[in-house]
C-alpha cells in the first residue's frame, strides 16, 4: 500500500519539469530571490536534452536534442557562459536511391526543387494571411513535379517530425521567417553534449537556493488564485508537495494532451492545446570500431548527411567534422510510426549495407554498440517536439497566457517566436514565464 507524505513549508514557485524551459525559469526566479521547488519525473535533469556518455568516445552521443539550429544569440551566449564549445556541422550530403549513391544535387542546380516549393508556400501565406491549410493540401494545389513535391514532403515530415496532412502552412511560413532571421540553415553541436548545458543550469539554480526533487511524477494540481497544492508520486510514496503562490507548467505538450496530470479545476486555456500536435521520432546511434565510410570502395570521408529514398529510416548522419566513429539514424513524423522500434536497427544496417555495398555481416562485425530512443513511446515526453496543425496558429499563441496570475506555461510548444521544437524556443519560453511571474509579483500585471 502506498503511503502519503506531507512536505514542509510553502514556497513561492513550483516548477513542473526540469527540461530547458523549467531549468532556465528556475534560474531566473531563484536568482531574483524567490523560493523555488522544481519537480521532475525523471531521475535526471534535461528533459529532451539527453546526452549519453559512451566508454571510448571523446564526445557523447545524443538521444534527444542534438543541434543548435542557426545562431540564436541568447542560447549561444548561455553556451559560452557555461564554458562549453560549439562545433559547426559541415561535410557533404549524399543521396541513395536504392541503387546509386551520389552527392545530393545542390538546391540551385535545379529549377524545380523542394526549396522552390517552400518558397512558393511562403509567398502564398504572405498574400493570403487569413487562409490556412495543411502542407499536403497545399502540395495538391501546386504544379511542381512529383519529385519536387516528394522532396518537399520528406523535408517537412522529417525535419518537423510532422504529418504533412496536419501541419499548418501559416505556421510553417512563420517558422521559416524566424529561422531565416537567425541563419537557420547553419547548425552546430555542443561538443560536451546538451546535457552539460542542463547540468550547468542546474548548478546555477542550486547556487541561487533553488531546490530540485527528481523521480517524482505529478498526478494532480489543485489550484485557485495564488494558491497551488500538488500531489505527486515518488516510487510507492504519494506526496503532497509544498503549497505555492505560482506554478510554472513546463511539462511536454504530449503529457498535457494525454491528461496525465489532473488539474482541478481544468484551465479553460487547455482547449488551445488541440492547436498543436506532438511529433513522433525514433532515433538510433550506432558506434562502430572505425569510420567505415572512409574506407569503402570510394571513400566518403566528408560524409555529413545521407538521405535514402523509400526506406525507414531515411536519414543518417555522422558527427562531422568530429572524427567520432558513430552514425545516427533518424525517422520523424509518420515514418516513425511505420516501423517497430525493435526492427529499426535491423533496417538501418540493411540500408547502410546496400548504400555502401558492404556485406551486412561485415557491417555488424564493425558494430560496437547501438543506442535507441523512441520518443513517441517515452511516457515522460509522449513525443519529440511540437508543431501547429492547420487552422491552429491563433489558438497556439494563447498557450503563453498566464491563468489567473497563478499558472504560467513554458516549454517549446509555448514559444511564440516561431521556434517550436527547438532548445532556444524552450529557453525563451522559460525566461518569458519567469518574467511574467516577477511582473505579477511586483504588482505590474
Amino acid at each position: 500500500m502506498s503511503q502519503q507524505k506531507e512536505t514542509a513549508s510553502p514556497v513561492d514557485v513550483l516548477i513542473m519539469g526540469a527540461g530547458m524551459a523549467g531549468l532556465i525559469a528556475g534560474c531566473v526566479l531563484a536568482e531574483s530571490g524567490k523560493a523555488v521547488l522544481m519537480v521532475e519525473a525523471a531521475d535526471r535533469v534535461g528533459g529532451r536534452m539527453y546526452s549519453q556518455y559512451v566508454a571510448g568516445l571523446d564526445e557523447p552521443i545524443e538521444l534527444g536534442a542534438e543541434f543548435v539550429h542557426g545562431m540564436p544569440q541568447d542560447l549561444l551566449s548561455l553556451i559560452d557562459e557555461a564554458g562549453l564549445h560549439l562545433e559547426e556541422v559541415n561535410g557533404a550530403d549524399y543521396c541513395f536511391d536504392g541503387v546509386d549513391f551520389s552527392a545530393c544535387a545542390e538546391d540551385d542546380a535545379a529549377d524545380d526543387d523542394s526549396s522552390d516549393v517552400i518558397s512558393r508556400m511562403a509567398a502564398f501565406c504572405a498574400q493570403h494571411p487569413g487562409e490556412d491549410m495543411s502542407f499536403a493540401d497545399f502540395l495538391e494545389r501546386t504544379a511542381f513535379s512529383p519529385s519536387a513535391k516528394q522532396d518537399a514532403l520528406r523535408f517537412i515530415e522529417g525535419f518537423n517530425a510532422a504529418d504533412a496532412s496536419v501541419i499548418s502552412i501559416q505556421a510553417l511560413s512563420f517558422q521559416q521567417k524566424a529561422e531565416d532571421a537567425i541563419q537557420g540553415e547553419r547548425a552546430f553541436r555542443i561538443r560536451e553534449g546538451y546535457s552539460a548545458l542542463a547540468d550547468y543550469l542546474f548548478g546555477r539554480f542550486a547556487a541561487a537556493g533553488g531546490r530540485l526533487q527528481l523521480a517524482t511524477v505529478i498526478s494532480r494540481i489543485d489550484w485557485r488564485h495564488r494558491h497551488i497544492t500538488v500531489t505527486g508520486r515518488c516510487g510507492e510514496e504519494v506526496q503532497k508537495l509544498p503549497a505555492a503562490q505560482y506554478a510554472v507548467i513546463a511539462l511536454p505538450l504530449g503529457v498535457l494532451q494525454a491528461n496525465c496530470v489532473d488539474f482541478q479545476p481544468r484551465p479553460e486555456l487547455f482547449a488551445s492545446l488541440d492547436a498543436l500536435r506532438m511529433g513522433p521520432v525514433l532515433r538510433l546511434t550506432f558506434v562502430f570500431k572505425e569510420r567505415f565510410w572512409e574506407t569503402v570502395g570510394r571513400p566518403y570521408g566528408d560524409l555529413s548527411f545521407l538521405f535514402a529514398d523509400n526506406t525507414v529510416p531515411g536519414v543518417f548522419w555522422t558527427r562531422s567534422p568530429s572524427r567520432q566513429p558513430s552514425m545516427t539514424e533518424w525517422a520523424g513524423g509518420p515514418a516513425a510510426t511505420k516501423v517497430d522500434a525493435e526492427l529499426f536497427a535491423e533496417q538501418s544496417l540493411q540500408t547502410l549495407s546496400s548504400a555502401f555495398k558492404l556485406a551486412k555481416n561485415e557491417l555488424e562485425g564493425l558494430l560496437i554498440s547501438a543506442h535507441l530512443h523512441s520518443w513517441n513511446t517515452d511516457e515522460l515526453a509522449m513525443g519529440a517536439y511540437s508543431y501547429v496543425r492547420a487552422g491552429g496558429l491563433n489558438n497556439a499563441r494563447r498557450l503563453s497566457t498566464p491563468v489567473m496570475e497563478t499558472l504560467f506555461f513554458a516549454g517549446e510548444h509555448t514559444d511564440m517566436t516561431g521556434h517550436w521544437g527547438t532548445v532556444h524556443g524552450a529557453m525563451r519560453s522559460g525566461i518569458r514565464a519567469a518574467r511574467q511571474i516577477l511582473k505579477v509579483d511586483q504588482g505590474e500585471a
